[in-house]
């Protein structure tokens, strides 16, 4: 589905295509390493990878994850060495941790997934402006944020030091949600 999704996007299209590759949907590496070949066969010029553990709980231990983005950046240097990985950690997101407690392994998985090949690193969920600014210090990587509420505004995001600034679905759940109001009125 994503790859007829994503075909039909390349085929339309004239800007470069990013796809959310999820967990890569396999945990087998050769498997995973496929899935990123078809992407890359279609024109894709990189993915949001992330480390949660898809159909589990949990994220992925550092190790596994860096092995995952590694079988994919050595994919993508057999046909496309510009093709960027970002490197998503859940650390923030779902899991039920202190944010602050968690730094300390974000950080180490930011080298960790740098030193495996990946291009960016992707913090979904952190929203406080002084761990941000901590993650874009440390971090080897260009980091993204995701924008929910409570995240800082896009100016104080680039002070900060994040280079990369995602939307996710809050703008299509913010329109339907505008857009049912507006039919409860109409049809009250």
């Amino acid at each position: 589905m994503v790859e007829q999704v994503a075909a039909r996007i390349v085929a339309t299209i004239d800007v470069p295509v990013t796809v959310d590759f999820e967990g890569g949907y396999s945990d087998v590496d050769d498997e995973l390493a496929g899935n990123v070949a078809r992407l890359l066969d279609l024109g894709v010029i990189g993915i949001n990878f992330e480390d949660r553990v898809v159909k589990g709980s949990g994220l992925y231990d550092i190790t596994r994850q860096a092995e995952r983005i590694a079988a994919i950046r050595e994919t993508a240097e057999k046909s496309s060495a510009g093709f960027f990985i970002n490197a998503r950690t859940d650390l923030f997101l779902g899991q039920g941790r202190d944010a602050a407690q968690s730094i300390g392994e974000a950080l180490d998985r930011a080298k960790a997934y740098a030193d495996a090949g990946a291009s960016g690193f992707f913090i979904p969920g952190l929203t406080d402006a002084a761990l941000i600014s901590r993650i874009c210090e440390g971090a080897p990587l260009p980091v993204n944020v995701m924008v929910m509420n409570g995240v800082p505004a896009n100016d104080e995001l680039a002070k900060l030091g994040v280079a990369r600034i995602s939307y996710g679905a809050f703008p299509y759940i913010r329109a339907m949600s505008d857009l049912q109001q507006e039919a409860k009125k109409a049809l009250s």
